[in-house]
């Protein structure tokens, strides 16, 4: 019979050299794991502000790209590749720049309110941004002029058919106009509600308002309703010429659930922001 002393110095050995690997490989992998997560959320902002593909390659006005990494800016190149995790680095860092606005609307960089912006990340993307007196927004600036906000991207949270939904709204600089969207974190069923990150259905958002207007297409901004809807069904079948159909997309089948979801998260998000919507919409139309 084994003695039992040195079975038990056997396990407690082996455990501890794997506690050891495992701690190293950890050690080792952080910041590769980090720098990838990092990566991915650049990728879902150029996304969302249409700077970047779904098939990979940068965009410029709507057609394919590549970087000029001498000056940071994009070239029209019909055979670009699709684009590195540098260079999406590289990109989102000249043209996208974090900020925060609070309930009055106003806009102050993380700098200025004295909070470090990774940790503001990690400590609220749980509950979500839209529910802080200091809420986070992103800076879009154009490809043709780094100095001009060309838009804002909005981060967006709800409740889908099985959990948590997590997205991007991203936004003309008229705060109304709906440059893109990304849906890039849920545990929706595949093939029914995980199409919300399909490029195809992802693809009927650009050019519909979040100011929703009534049935003679009247708009408030200080009442209307914000948001946007995914309808059941098709949005030319139940609204037709409906002026409501500027801010409505089609649902997906199977997936009613997932889409009230979706129209859910755009509402009570978009409302925590009413008052930096209305600010620079308001702005726009006085230019």
């Amino acid at each position: 019979m084994d003695n039992p002393k040195r079975t038990l110095l056997f396990t407690a050995t082996l455990c501890l050299v794997c506690s050891l690997i495992l701690a190293f490989l950890a050690s080792v992998l952080k910041e590769p794991q980090e720098k990838a997560i990092r990566t991915d959320r650049y990728k879902e902002m150029l996304l969302s502000a249409q700077y970047l593909s779904q098939d990979g390659y940068f965009l410029l006005d709507g057609k394919k790209a590549r970087l000029d990494l001498q000056h940071v800016t994009l070239i029209f190149d019909d055979h670009a590749e699709n684009a590195s995790a540098e260079e999406i680095t590289m990109l989102y860092e000249r043209f996208v720049q974090p900020k925060l606005t609070n309930h009055s609307g106003d806009i102050a960089s993380f700098q200025e309110r004295g909070i470090v912006y990774e940790e503001y990340l990690q400590s609220n993307v749980k509950y979500g941004y839209s529910k802080l007196p200091w809420k986070l927004i992103y800076e879009v600036y154009s490809l043709k002029d780094a100095k001009k906000v060309a838009g804002y991207i909005i981060p967006v949270q709800g409740f889908g058919l099985w959990g948590p939904i997590y997205g991007l709204l991203a936004l003309k600089n008229n705060a109304n106009e709906v440059l893109g969207i990304s849906w890039y974190a849920h545990g929706e069923t595949p093939g029914l509600g995980a199409n919300i990150s399909s490029s195809q259905w992802q693809e009927q958002f650009p050019g519909k308002q979040i100011f929703q207007v009534d049935a003679k297409g009247n708009l408030d901004p200080q009442n209307a309703s914000l948001g946007l809807i995914v309808v059941r069904g098709k949005v030319k079948d139940v609204l037709g010429q409906d002026p409501r159909a500027s801010h409505s997309v089609d649902g997906m089948s199977g997936a009613t659930i997932t889409g009230n979801g979706v129209s859910g998260a755009y509402k009570n998000t978009l409302e925590a922001y009413r008052p930096f919507l209305i600010k620079k919409y308001e702005a726009a139309r006085a230019q």
